[in-house]
């Protein structure tokens, strides 16, 4: 078997790459070759892969980040495998990788639901590695629905609320409908500016309208995802949502619906239009992608829990993140440092 890290990818390696990602059945957008180029990632990326008989059998993209007289390196919710007997390899691999290269830690999101093979997966690190965990907020779940029922089922496990603005949406005569080209693309980009805006989230508008047009013309080219406005019967454009596709699952990425309109239901029948048209096209899973079960009700990302939830998916659960620090003291006083900033920043 062979390790390969590389910070520039020929055309051959990329190729390679995107085909062992096309092949898999579970897979996450953010370990795509391309995909931290389009989210607008700026730091430095390295790419790894595993070979076997020429063969890519796991792969990674490694994300640095260079703070101060600090370095840290991490991987959102990978390496991806074609079988479960690769991925300690893999993540050994990375870990005596970082250490060589004089990183302070690494940290990886396993991408895989729990269960046996991920605790197996566990137990064959921490023979190698001394891994931290923690339980906080940062460990990733989600809500997902099982789109092998009828389509009555999935509808009937919405909450009393969802299905309530579901059949407001058609009383209204609301079109969810698939949209592509800059026309729409501008439209959704505006909506979601002024949502931001509305909402205060105090994101910079810059550089989330760059990377909105980049994601959306991305998946247009690359057909790996759609977008779907909601359009009333004067033909105005109210909201929508973006879905990326991940092998066998469909995601839902974005969503936004104009602050000036009130009182109408645009993101449930967005969502249960990408929710037909997903079961349509074969898919075996929709994911919501990600729930947090370490807020309170008075935090804003509870109201988005309690909108997922309503969907009537059921809760998916991944690994607990990996943290592996190489230079302790260097790492907390960089924590603390980092800390302090930013409670001077508020």
């Amino acid at each position: 078997m062979n390790h390969h890290f590389t910070y520039t990818l020929t055309g051959g390696e990329k190729e390679k790459l995107t085909a062992f990602y096309q092949r898999l059945a579970f897979k996450t957008i953010e370990q795509h070759p391309d995909w931290a180029g389009v989210e607008g990632y700026t730091g430095k990326r390295c790419y790894y892969w595993l070979e076997k008989d020429d063969n890519i059998v796991a792969a990674a993209v490694i994300r640095e980040q260079y703070k101060w007289v600090v370095k840290n390196a991490s991987v959102p919710f990978g390496p991806l495998f074609s079988d479960i007997l690769y991925l300690p390899l893999a993540i050994d691999a990375i870990f005596a990788h970082c250490r060589q290269e004089g990183f302070t830690s690494v940290t990886i999101q396993p991408a895989m639901p729990t269960g046996t093979e991920a605790d197996w997966m566990e137990y064959q690190v921490a023979g190698q590695w001394p891994v931290q965990y923690r339980f906080d907020r940062e460990n990733w779940s989600s809500i997902r629905v099982d789109l092998s029922a009828d389509l009555d089922t999935l509808l009937r496990n919405f909450s009393k609320g969802h299905k309530s603005d579901v059949k407001k949406a058609q009383k209204l005569q609301l079109q969810a409908v698939t949209a592509t080209g800059d026309a729409a693309r501008k439209t959704f980009i505006d909506i979601y500016l002024r949502m931001l805006d509305a909402r205060g989230l105090g994101k910079n508008r810059i550089t989330e309208m760059a990377m909105l047009q980049r994601a959306i013309d991305w998946i247009e080219v690359q057909q790996m995802g759609r977008l779907i406005l909601v359009v009333n019967l004067e033909g105005q454009t109210l909201g929508g949502i973006i879905v990326l596709y991940q092998g066998d699952t469909v995601r839902y990425f974005k969503g936004a619906a104009d602050p000036d309109v009130k009182g109408v239901p645009v993101l449930h029948p967005a969502m249960w239009e990408a929710m037909q048209q997903s079961k349509a096209a074969g898919f075996a899973w929709f994911d919501f992608w990600g729930y947090n079960h370490m807020v309170s009700e008075g935090d804003q990302v509870y109201n988005i829990n309690k909108f997922k939830k309503g969907f009537g998916g059921s809760f998916v659960f991944y690994p607990k993140k990996m943290y592996l620090v190489f230079q302790p003291l260097k790492y907390y006083l960089f924590k603390l440092a980092l800390g302090i900033k930013q409670k001077m920043g508020r």
